[in-house]
């Protein structure tokens, strides 16, 4: 008997995953799903095709399942060499599910897909749609329309995030091709040495994770550090990555300390008095998700997955976008009680609602019901 194609048989399913670029939250998501996955299917079922000079990233996943490719300087440019070595693996790996990441991936990959006979069931999470971004309008419209005609060429679609769900009905997309399955983090919080971090005193000890880019909104983090002055002191752990943000000048009480490992990042929430999230669209917001589990109240943009994850004024606060005064009033209008208490719910929060384990579980429901 064969299934999609490829030989069935008692073992387990076989996962291609693929992704332009895993710096960052995307890379996150895949350590996590891939774990888990090698455990249950056994990590010689599950490979990653991604770009080589970033395996690193992916601190859970075995070089032997990294199948890397050569790093261009535009990300159109890495979708068209990922979709190349995905193509390749289709036929050398005979996966049964092809798990995309990503618009660029999605946009490069899906549509050679159509032209095999024999082919993986395509699983797509876009991690933040394209159309929801703060471009032209323009733009965004011819986005949600690729995107709607590339839903025929996917078995499902992942939507992280409920605002990602109702982005992509508002879009046209079909129902039936759409499957909530909010993102999960590590159930077992690994205990960072805290003191490792060097913190001034007498001042709150603010922190930045993420990409130097315009949808991360590090240009709104830094103007409002420059408006805190003496009253914070932020590390920014990131940096640019393919066509990031060019900083402007970097306020004295900001320092830039570059990527970190997982374990380094855990040390900076567990020390740090609060998260600020200045985003201007996500699909999710992972790293506010980390930092609730690590005890950390956030400070997040009122958009996209962050409104699932940041309860206003319980586990931390929402903010209007783009608004470096939202964040130093904010920011200002907390004391170390409320930070405490804060603290505490985002934690309980993080615990009951992102667990990596459900992620899981529902993502092999997902696979199972396709095969």
């Amino acid at each position: 008997m064969r299934l999609n194609g490829f030989e069935e048989n008692a073992g387990p399913i076989r996962v291609l995953h693929a992704a332009e670029t895993v710096i960052g939250g995307i890379g996150s998501y895949i350590d996590e799903l891939v774990c888990l996955q090698n455990r249950h299917y056994g990590a010689e079922s599950v490979r990653v095709v991604v770009p080589a000079s970033q395996a690193g990233f992916l601190e859970r996943v075995s070089a032997a399942q990294v199948i890397g490719f050569q790093e261009k300087q535009h990300r159109l440019a890495n979708a068209i060499e990922l979709a190349g070595r995905v193509y390749a693996e289709t036929f050398n790996f005979s996966p049964h599910i092809l798990h995309l990441h990503s618009s660029y991936a999605g946009l490069a990959v899906r549509p050679p897909m159509i032209f095999l006979h024999h082919k993986p069931k395509v699983v797509y999470c876009p991690h933040g749609w394209a159309f929801c971004r703060d471009s032209a309008g323009m733009l965004n419209a011819i986005s949600a329309r690729i995107e709607y005609a590339l839903s025929y060429a996917t078995d499902a679609i992942v939507c992280i995030s409920h605002s990602e769900h109702d982005a992509a009905m508002g879009a046209g997309i079909c129902r039936d091709r759409l499957q909530l399955i909010c993102n999960g983090i590590d159930d077992d919080l690994q205990q960072a040495d805290e003191g490792a971090i060097n913190w001034p005193d007498n001042r709150l000890h603010l922190l930045f994770v993420g990409r130097f880019d315009r949808q991360k909104g590090i240009d709104v983090f830094l103007e409002a550090m420059r408006r805190l002055g003496n009253l914070a002191f932020a590390y920014v752990v990131g940096a640019p990555v393919v066509n990031g943000e060019a900083l402007t000048a970097i306020p004295d009480n900001v320092t830039l300390v570059g990527w970190k490992s997982r374990a380094e990042v855990q040390a900076y929430y567990q020390s740090a008095d609060l998260l600020v999230m200045p985003s201007r669209w996500e699909g999710f917001g992972l790293v506010a998700a980390e930092a609730l589990r690590a005890g950390l109240p956030v400070i997040a943009s009122r958009v996209g997955g962050l409104v699932d994850i940041v309860e206003d004024g319980v586990c931390g606060r929402l903010v209007a976008p783009e608004s470096p005064t939202a964040i130093v009033d904010a920011v200002s209008s907390l004391d170390r009680e409320m930070l405490r208490r804060m603290g505490q719910a985002g934690k309980a929060r993080a615990n009951s609602l992102f667990g990596s384990t459900r992620m899981f579980n529902e993502m092999d429901c997902l696979y199972t019901r396709l095969l």
